[in-house]
């Protein structure tokens, strides 16, 4: 966001903003949030989320059923897939277990059944019995399956959430073969107010949905990797050196030193080094193109020409004319501070329901006409933009991470707007009174 503003400035001929200019004010409003969070977060946030297991979080004790194969059993020697259980009967077969040692996941669809297999099914009540009926079928009573129960045989029960710019976004997990690819099941799928465990793979997902997966332990890292999806499990992480770990411990601070002194642009330091780590073959070409969140970027692609029309069709000055109708009660020595008040309030409050970098580009404009227009430093309003751009703590649309934690803490809407508008306000006071400090006006 603030690489997005400085562009703005440099396209009007403006001096860029310094590499450590953000850090004085940074530091001040970093220890008050802070010292905000750790005294209140116990008292006004509720403890929504349930910390079990997470067969009771998503509800599914219902859902699930354990069916056993006898001798004479229709089913023997046949697969859920040539019988096509799911289509006829909307029964899904997660796992097949045979004995104590053997287990089918991957290929629950595809395995031929014995007498004596285990099936584990998910479904409603009435079509689990109606299978059990029509092919005689056992069905085990007063099964409790908890965690511990399906978590046999090398598979885990993992939550897993939706990410930005998911190429699973509007698509339900039948079109994504979920289990063809990865060998695992979603078993419920946790929205905003609801969670979902009918039919769950003809359901189109969301941004920001929480699925509960029954999936191989060996199958998680090629989940992750598709950054389709975060995955929100304890996991164990071992850290092993690659070839020549140790160039971008060398080559980042070259590049922060470089954009410091003035010596290269950010942009140009931060390229210079991620062609050097290529070069050098510490990440490959696909790692590299993974790491990009595309759908920033053609966001950003998006309002840049909006900015920039601003600009050029006099909007921004129009604007900026109007927000200094609005403070001309003020008197001259004060009405600095009433506008920059404004354009603080108006960049966080666009920022809770829009992107942080739209909110910045939009109103990055309209702040450098307010300098010459009230007779001061532009920067002072720059610098508001800025710090009013990343505050966005009211709403769980307001950032990617609101989102996450949104679906992760079981949060509601109103969580984030009781919790959020106090800091909010507070940030919006303490820069109001300390960016004239770091940047006068005059």
């Amino acid at each position: 966001t603030n690489l997005l503003v400085n562009s703005v400035i440099v396209d009007s001929e403006q001096p860029p903003l310094g590499m450590f200019e953000f850090t004085g004010l940074g530091v001040v409003l970093a220890v008050v949030g802070l010292f905000y969070i750790v005294v209140t977060a116990r008292r006004m946030l509720p403890a929504r989320a349930d910390t079990g297991e997470l067969t009771e979080k998503y509800r599914i004790g219902e859902f699930l059923a354990e069916l056993t194969l006898e001798e004479g059993c229709s089913l023997v020697g046949r697969t859920s897939e040539e019988e096509q259980l799911d289509e006829l009967f909307n029964v899904t077969v997660l796992e097949v277990i045979r004995g104590k040692k053997e287990t089918h996941l991957k290929d629950a669809d595809t395995t031929p059944f014995k007498p004596g297999d285990l099936l584990v099914v998910q479904g409603e009540l009435e079509d689990i019995l109606r299978l059990q009926r029509e092919r005689q079928l056992t069905i085990l009573p007063d099964v409790d399956l908890h965690d511990d129960k399906l978590v046999t045989g090398g598979q885990t029960l993992v939550e897993a959430w939706v990410a930005p710019g998911s190429r699973m976004i509007g698509r339900t997990l039948k079109e994504l073969q979920f289990h063809q690819r990865y060998g695992g099941f979603v078993l419920a799928i946790s929205r905003v107010k609801t969670t979902l465990r009918k039919r769950v793979a003809d359901t189109a997902l969301r941004f920001a949905d929480s699925l509960l997966v029954l999936i191989p332990r060996d199958r998680i890292e090629a989940l992750e990797e598709t950054r389709d999806v975060v995955v929100l499990s304890e996991r164990e992480i071992f850290l092993k050196r690659g070839r020549r770990w140790w160039l971008p411990l060398l080559v980042l601070p070259l590049v922060v030193l470089a954009a410091a002194t003035g010596l290269l642009d950010i942009a140009a330091a931060a390229l210079v080094g991620a062609v050097v780590v290529l070069l050098f073959g510490v990440i490959t070409p696909q790692e590299a193109y993974r790491t990009v969140d595309w759908s920033v970027v053609f966001m950003i692609a998006a309002f840049v020409p909006v900015g920039h029309a601003f600009q050029v069709t006099g909007t921004a000055d129009f604007l900026a004319r109007t927000l200094l109708q609005a403070s001309s009660w003020a008197s001259p020595d004060l009405a600095p501070y009433v506008v920059l008040a404004m354009i603080y309030f108006v960049t966080a409050l666009l920022t809770q329901i829009a992107s942080n970098n739209a909110a910045a580009v939009v109103v990055a404009p309209i702040a450098l006409s307010l300098g010459p227009a009230l007779g001061v430093d532009a920067r002072p309003f720059v610098f508001a933009v800025c710090f009013a751009a990343s505050a966005a703590f009211m709403t769980p649309m307001g950032y990617q991470t609101n989102l996450m934690v949104h679906a992760a803490g079981q949060y509601r809407f109103m969580d984030y707007v009781r919790y959020g508008a106090p800091l909010n306000v507070l940030m919006w006071v303490l820069s109001t009174l300390l960016i004239p400090v770091f940047w006068p006006f005059r």
